[in-house]
């Protein structure tokens, strides 16, 4: 009779074990996927920085992960370089400006390799995301062109060796800076590192005029996101009138707008917020 049971036990105990390393590769299973966006921009004053969005879909919906640790690398031919660790904010976003303090080196083309890494946590896959930079230098010239004024961008990208090779076929998009976004004034094509674009002559500016223009590569496959901005006193000077001007919305009709725009903002938060509980 003990020769049959033992035999017994141990199979029992067999299948024990295998269900529970069962739930557990089930749970391990069960981690959600981890969505993560990697950006280079190149601001005006020549930083370089390495942006991650991390999101994950909860309810078929993208939300962002909060509190989440993103490595920064430099990628070489021999180690990958840490260069930071960022925690995302609470838009999900980690950001690290690249310091000069590792003089990193292109390769022979002047590509510069970047890696961000999510490690992943309890709930989430590890994920990562590589980007290959090309660094470009950028000259935005605003001046009049026999009386025409005229928006100049000249844009070169940086070889290995340090030479300079004009830009072709890279689009840019011109800007003009408003009270809370940015006015599109058009795009052109870089021909021999060089576009114009001619400024409007109705756009309205300060009290003085001045207008900040911007010039911009977006979303670029070999450089990134670029910018370069400049003031000229090009706009139409707006001087607000005393009598009706409300220097927190902007005068009577703007403050009817605005109040309308943050009152629906609101409706539309709170409805969202009750249909995804």
């Amino acid at each position: 009779m003990k020769k049959i049971i033992i035999p017994i036990k141990s199979i029992l105990y067999s299948v024990l074990v295998l269900m529970m390393l069962g739930s557990f590769s089930a749970q391990a299973q069960k981690k959600s996927r981890a969505y993560l966006k990697f950006n280079y921009y190149k601001g005006n004053d020549g930083n370089k920085t390495l942006v991650a969005d991390l999101k994950t879909k909860v309810n078929r919906k993208f939300r962002p992960v909060q509190n989440a640790e993103i490595k920064f690398f430099a990628a070489t031919d021999s180690v990958d370089i840490l260069l930071g660790t960022v925690k995302t904010n609470e838009k999900g976003r980690a950001e690290y400006i690249i310091s000069d303090k590792f003089k990193l080196k292109p390769d022979t083309a002047g590509v510069y390799s970047y890696i961000a890494k999510f490690a992943g946590n309890d709930t989430l896959k590890a994920k990562s995301s590589d980007l290959k930079i090309q660094d470009i230098i950028m000259d935005l010239k605003l001046e009049e062109v026999d009386s025409v004024k005229t928006m100049t961008l000249n844009a070169y990208a940086l070889k290995g060796d340090g030479e300079k090779a004009p830009l072709n076929d890279v689009e840019i998009t011109f800007y003009a800076q408003r009270l809370f976004s940015l006015l599109p004034l058009g795009k052109k094509q870089l021909s021999d590192g060089t576009c114009s674009l001619v400024f409007p002559n109705d756009l309205p500016g300060d009290s003085a005029g001045n207008v900040l223009v911007f010039a911009k590569i977006e979303d670029n496959d070999n450089f990134g996101n670029v910018e370069k901005n400049a003031t000229v006193a090009w706009g139409i000077p707006v001087t607000p009138n005393k009598e009706n001007y409300d220097p927190f919305t902007g005068g009577p009709f703007i403050s009817f707008l605005f109040i309308s725009i943050v009152i629906l903002v609101i409706v539309i938060y709170l409805i969202n917020k009750r249909l995804t509980k």
